[in-house]
């Protein structure tokens, strides 16, 4: 690394000449002080920049749907066939926030997908309607608000 700064600063050096050589219309140069001060102003200028966009972009992915969705697949162990099939029905259901399906049962009832009734999809989705909200198996007795 000592051995690249020679190189580095030569390179420096070259570039304040050159840009002491350019003058304004008042004939003020680029050189010295104020060369170096505007050469500073248009570095940090562009980290804050450069901030911003990585903040607001984080911001982004923080708020994610999609990333939302994923991270409860994973916190629920589901198969990438489950996964599929939930990213299915969450379109089918035209949701704005896909992990509404994660809190509302009503989203998957049969009643709701006429077009999976009596399909290996459907009892699939059963399945998964029952470990996910705690229904043991094939108990349709307790219906949500009859208590």
């Amino acid at each position: 690394m000592p051995a690249a700064w020679p190189l580095f600063a030569a390179d420096v050096g070259s570039l304040l000449r050159a840009a002491g050589k350019l003058r304004l219309r008042g004939g003020m140069g680029w050189g010295g002080p104020a060369g170096l001060l505007a050469v500073a102003a248009v570095a940090a200028g562009l980290v804050w920049l450069i901030s911003l966009w990585l903040k607001a972009r984080e911001e982004r992915n923080r708020n994610s749907p999609l990333r939302l969705l994923k991270e409860l697949f994973a916190a629920h162990h589901f198969s990438r066939r489950e996964r599929e099939l939930l990213t299915r029905l969450a379109e089918h259901h035209h949701l704005l926030q896909p992990a509404t399906l994660f809190v509302e049962p009503r989203l998957w009832e049969p009643d709701s997908l006429p077009a999976l009734k009596g399909s290996a999809k459907a009892s699939e989705l059963t399945a998964l309607r029952d470990r996910l909200f705690a229904r043991p198996m094939g108990s349709e007795g307790v219906r949500e608000g009859s208590h």
